[in-house]
């Protein structure tokens, strides 16, 4: 579940940098996503809260990489569209990193924004981005720089270190949501940990009830939560050998069937066979 307050404020300021950038006539568009402000705290720079998508739509077309893989890059301007996927290996395009992945059959999109280059979405058939901000899609989400979340502010805590471990801490430690099956894990070759995690009680925040889990550090922007709509979450933490941070890649659940894959088991076998193929690039 990626937290919606920011998103007004976001889609604003898109608005802002796309005309600055059809002025300036240099290189490919920029959206907010990217550049939102942020704060500096030396050696990671601090996305704000703010920093959520703005509309976007997909390209009609997947070519191929100069690697031979199919792409399927979304513009930053318009209504967010997710771009459709057909069977087969595919490359993100500007992603920090870039990432080859291979999706089972047609039915699945991704979002993979050259403008954000620090988030990326894969969603199943059933599931779509407009589900991501009420819990009820199922998604493969990968967030390239996350740290524990500040109470309420959408910022990073300020009672937790900004470091994989902790990262862990600061989940193993939630009262607010139960970790389970916490095992070694791998992601693309780079070793981590995975967890399952189950919303238990709101964080108290005035905006409405979830439990938040991490907010992304730039190249990344966002506040990831859990909330009591959500069947759950399977959350894999992996040490990036280019960055102290840790990077995530989170398997979101949505209750009642948030793609045609259904909740629980069927959803995470389907989704670990599209993660076990990815493979992180420069």
């Amino acid at each position: 579940m990626l937290r919606t307050p920011g998103r007004a404020k976001l889609i604003l300021l898109a608005v802002s940098i796309g005309v600055m950038s059809g002025c300036s006539g240099g290189g490919p568009s920029r959206s907010a996503e990217a550049a939102a402000p942020s704060s500096v705290a030396s050696p990671s720079r601090l996305a704000s809260s703010s920093a959520t998508a703005p509309p976007i739509t997909a390209k009609p077309a997947s070519p191929a990489s100069s690697s031979g893989t199919r792409t399927c890059v979304s513009k930053s301007v318009g209504r967010e569209i997710e771009c459709p996927l057909e069977e087969g290996m595919y490359s993100t395009v500007g992603m920090e990193p870039n990432l080859t992945y291979t999706v089972p059959s047609p039915g699945w999109s991704s979002m993979n924004r050259e403008v954000a280059p620090g988030n990326f979405h894969l969603f199943p058939p059933g599931g779509s981005m407009a589900g991501m901000d009420d819990g009820t899609t199922d998604d493969i989400t990968l967030v390239s720089a996350v740290v524990p979340p500040g109470m309420c502010t959408g910022e990073p805590s300020h009672a937790f270190e900004q470091t994989f471990d902790g990262m862990v801490k600061f989940l193993t430690k939630n009262n607010h949501i139960k970790v389970s099956n916490r095992r070694q894990a791998a992601v693309g070759g780079w070793d981590g940990v995975a967890m399952d995690v189950r919303f238990v009680k709101g964080d108290g925040c005035p905006d409405g009830a979830y439990a938040d889990l991490m907010v992304g550090l730039i190249p990344s922007h966002g506040t990831f939560s859990i909330s009591a709509e959500m069947a759950g979450l399977r959350l894999f933490l992996v040490h990036n050998p280019g960055s102290d941070l840790p990077l995530a890649v989170i398997i979101d659940d949505g209750a009642h069937g948030g793609s045609t894959y259904g909740d629980g088991a069927g959803w995470y076998d389907a989704a670990q066979s599209v993660i076990d193929t990815f493979v992180f690039a420069p």
